[in-house]
């Protein structure tokens, strides 16, 4: 006979909005706090974390993949896919207007495609790999890539940049400049 604990996670949202307060605090006012709802909140209820975290101030909302966003919609901010997206997954980020990011000169081509067909415009984020080993750009060449190729579509505009640290934790952290 296998026996189970009964594990299980209270989420107080009372909590979750004082924490983006305070991370909000710590950061340039240039800058925004963006929460990331992906995999429902990491089986939290992305909806309820999401309208807390607009409540908090958040200013963008962040899932892995474009179809995550439908129940978001209505919270009513701007939402970055931080995963890859292939181009269906791209296709659909562009009807629900969400902000992909990318880190080829195929995606970006792609979706110029896209938009020069639909007479829409998309608002795209570079990942830059910076040891997650996982997506992003890894190189100079990479980006000079990417740059050249946002360069040559009109309707392909960098919204940001962003990254993932794999050891956020660590005191040295070269390996991440």
């Amino acid at each position: 006979r296998i026996l189970y604990r009964r594990t299980y996670a209270r989420i107080h949202l009372g909590n979750l909005k004082q924490n983006i307060r305070n991370a909000a605090a710590n950061v340039p006012d240039a800058c925004g706090i963006v929460a990331v709802v992906k995999a429902n909140a990491y089986g939290h209820g992305a909806v309820e974390c999401a309208r807390a975290a607009k409540q908090a101030g958040a200013c963008m909302l962040a899932v892995a993949l474009a179809e995550e966003a439908v129940p978001l919609e209505k919270i009513g901010l701007p939402i970055i896919i931080i995963g890859r997206s292939n181009h269906e997954q791209l296709r659909l980020a562009l009807r629900l207007g969400l902000q992909p990011c990318v880190f080829t000169p195929d995606d970006i081509t792609f979706l110029q495609e896209l938009c020069a067909e639909q007479g829409g415009e998309a608002r795209i984020h570079l990942k830059f790999d910076t040891g997650m080993c996982r997506i992003g750009i890894r190189s100079d060449s990479e980006l000079e890539k990417c740059i050249s190729a946002l360069n040559s579509c009109s309707n392909v505009k960098l919204a940001g940049v962003f990254t993932h640290f794999a050891n956020s934790d660590a005191k040295n952290k070269d390996h991440a400049i």
